[in-house]
């Protein structure tokens, strides 16, 4: 008797945590799978040189067989709103299932396209023209008020209450000084450190995947920004931190290079010196961020493909997805247009990052 009670207590144990290991995986097995599933009809490395290798036409017919194969009844004008749909239905649909606890890290994710919206409207304020809006969890009610507004004093008093009010009205005095650029700004950096923030607080792989685009993102501005001459501290209180890869150390030194040119030989002293060493030289021979930017985002693609497989009962597949479809998407609106604009394969290559 003295064996079997100990016994009978470790069985317990065993069982409860087996029931407790089940309800925190179940929940992901279906989402998790879908999402494998989808993964084989995206469009690979390979698909995209063979798309850049044939004609306009060619490309719609190749595309049978995978999410966008509706392109092809779409005329040309809706095909970049019609990417994003088709993006935008698959993201709903992991949100719906995916477990409640992860949906505000996802709904972050999806918060970008209210962000782009929100600098469309204020560029219609400013020249007139209609804006360009995407899909998004914005609700329509809300939207329909925001595209009333006719001031950016107007939009903000429609943003009372929401995530957005505070960086546009910090923002307003710089607005009046420099225009619009100071408004995205403060959006974009308010938007990435409510990400980041999110981030950092679930697994190591998804911490590692936003960690890096948060960076990516300090680096393409601090970039710009040498480009343009800005002045070191305003610079510094662009950039979110704290860094991923990057000490702080570094991150002061490249927000304290004189020029572009030292910003890629302080750059070429940190884990990122391979893309400085590929983009640096063609930067400064061009005064082009292009292709550096490129190379960023090339980067972010490989870790993406690096992690397949790993944390599958969690979040992280969701998050890969979402960046792997957003590349997809971006190079497919790029190859149609610049088909369209009848640049040769060879021209179109560099301009892709897949």
């Amino acid at each position: 008797m003295e064996i079997i009670y100990p016994l009978l207590a470790l069985i317990a144990g065993m069982l409860g945590f087996v029931a407790w290991d089940t309800r925190r995986t179940f929940g992901y097995a279906y989402v998790n799978a879908m999402i494998s599933a989808w993964e084989g009809r995206m469009l690979t490395p390979g698909k995209f040189a063979e798309l850049r290798g044939q004609d306009l036409k060619g490309v719609l017919s190749s595309l049978s067989g995978t999410d966008y194969e509706v392109l092809s009844s779409r005329e040309p004008g809706e095909w970049e709103k019609a990417v994003h749909e088709i993006c935008i239905k698959r993201y709903l649909e992991i949100r719906e299932n995916l477990p409640k606890k992860d949906r505000r890290l996802f709904d972050l994710l999806l918060e970008r396209f209210d962000v782009f919206n929100l600098e469309s409207l204020l560029t219609s304020i400013e020249t007139g023209e209609p804006p360009a809006l995407l899909p998004s969890l914005c609700p329509p009610d809300r939207l329909k008020l925001l595209k009333g507004a006719r001031s950016v004093e107007e939009l903000l008093e429609y943003l009372r209450g929401t995530p957005y009010e505070e960086p546009v009205r910090s923002s307003l005095e710089e607005y009046r000084r420099i225009g619009l650029r100071a408004l995205f700004w403060a959006l974009e950096r308010h938007y990435y450190e409510r990400l980041w923030a999110e981030a950092r607080r679930r697994g190591r792989f998804v911490k590692e995947l936003v960690g890096i685009e948060v960076e990516l993102v300090n680096l393409k501005l601090m970039a710009r920004m040498k480009r343009e001459g800005m002045p070191p501290p305003r610079i510094s209180e662009l950039v979110i931190r704290p860094s991923f890869l990057l000490s702080a150390r570094q991150m002061e030194q490249l927000i304290n290079s004189p020029d572009l040119s030292s910003f890629f030989r302080q750059l070429g002293e940190t884990p990122y010196r391979e893309v400085a060493a590929r983009a640096g030289p063609r930067v400064e021979a061009t005064g082009s961020l292009l292709e550096f930017e490129r190379e960023l985002d090339k980067g972010l693609l490989r870790l993406c493909r690096l992690l397949a497989g790993r944390d599958f009962f969690s979040i992280l597949p969701a998050v890969r997805y979402f960046y792997m479809k957003e590349a997809e998407a971006r190079d497919l609106k790029a190859l149609l247009v610049l088909k369209r604009e009848g640049l040769t394969p060879e021209e179109i290559a560099p301009l892709l990052i897949h």
